[in-house]
């Protein structure tokens, strides 16, 4: 039983970061947001997203609410990283996550 709960949680981490919802960047710039959940569809409150831009190395922060969403705006069109950390779960991170001018 031991040896299942890290393969659960490494689980309900990357099953949580592909429900990230992802927006195209508009004129006064785009943004990043989206509900975080676990493989049952629980929210996951007090995550922290971290959004990276790898060419400026800028990094901006949000944390979920108690209903799993976050936010992060004012993005220039472009590829960042996005990293999502929370109490209990492995951290995730995806690379290259494209905002792209409308």
């Amino acid at each position: 039983m031991k040896q299942t709960k890290p393969a659960i949680i490494l689980v309900s981490v990357i099953f949580a970061f592909f429900t990230l919802t992802l927006s195209i960047a508009h004129a006064a710039g785009g943004r990043i947001e989206g509900k975080i959940t676990d493989p049952k569809g629980a929210i996951v409150v007090s995550a922290t997203v971290t959004v990276t831009d790898p060419v400026t190395n800028q990094t901006l922060t949000a944390m979920t609410d108690k209903e799993g969403r976050y936010k992060i705006e004012g993005l220039p069109a472009g590829a960042y990283a996005v990293l999502v950390s929370a109490p209990g779960f492995s951290e995730s991170r995806r690379d290259n996550v494209r905002l792209e001018d409308c």
